[in-house]
């Protein structure tokens, strides 16, 4: 037990010395629909855009911690039987919050793992028949999110980045119950900037640190 402890302390003690700060922007799309399953209705996907400001802490090459602002287009497509297609477009501020594990494969490029929450706080909505009366109930949404992304160094300090997230609500659309839960997927690519900080490692994602690269330098040592 206590050399678990002592080796998740020498990982926690690096990781904050090499901790940095970076912001970006992103834009891409989104693929929603709903989980309701009514008798009478074929529910249907709706295409939407989803620009993003994000920022993120990483603690070193492998871990860091993401949020992000977007504006988000969601909704599903509704066909009751014997009519047309109709929309239910929902616009909401999103705001994810999630974890990344990442690895670098090659010098520059990583890939890695992420999973979080996401809180979608309503901002308009537009729709037709049958759906009009439900928009008088609408509330906030909130939900986990899972994905994968991909991160090339293009210098130092900017990165390009492709990021797929799955959504899934936890909560209602509506108070009444009537539109479901949102499910939607959300395919994003976007450039970031890394602040520099005096205690910050210096090499890029994807190209191992060095003791050189630190301040104060981390030695390691061999012990039983």
């Amino acid at each position: 037990m206590k050399k678990w402890c002592f080796s998740f302390f020498l990982f926690l003690v690096p990781s904050v010395l090499m901790a940095q700060f970076e912001v970006g922007v992103s834009a891409g799309a989104s693929l929603s629909s709903t989980n309701q399953d009514a008798g009478n209705y074929d529910y249907r996907t709706l295409a939407g855009l989803y620009p993003e400001v994000q920022a993120g802490y990483l603690f070193n090459d492998y871990l860091r911690a993401d949020m992000g602002l977007g504006f988000e287009s969601l909704g599903f497509k509704v066909k009751p039987q014997n009519e047309g297609t109709f929309n239910v477009r929902l616009r909401y501020f999103s705001v994810p919050v999630y974890a990344t594990l990442q690895y670098p494969v090659i010098p520059k490029l990583s890939v890695g793992l992420l999973a979080g929450l996401h809180f979608n706080l309503i901002n308009s909505e537009s729709a037709s028949y049958p759906f009009e009366k439900d928009f008088q109930q609408l509330d906030n949404t909130v939900g986990l999110l899972c994905g994968v992304m991909a991160r090339y160094q293009l210098t130092d300090v900017l990165s390009l980045g492709f990021q797929y997230r799955y959504n899934a609500d936890l909560t209602d659309v509506d108070n009444s119950g009537d539109l479901g839960r949102l499910r939607y997927h959300t395919f994003q690519i976007g450039i970031s900037y890394r602040l520099k900080s005096g205690k910050a490692a210096t090499a890029p994602v994807g190209v191992p640190l060095t003791p050189s690269d630190t301040t104060p330098a981390i030695r390691w040592q061999k012990w039983n």
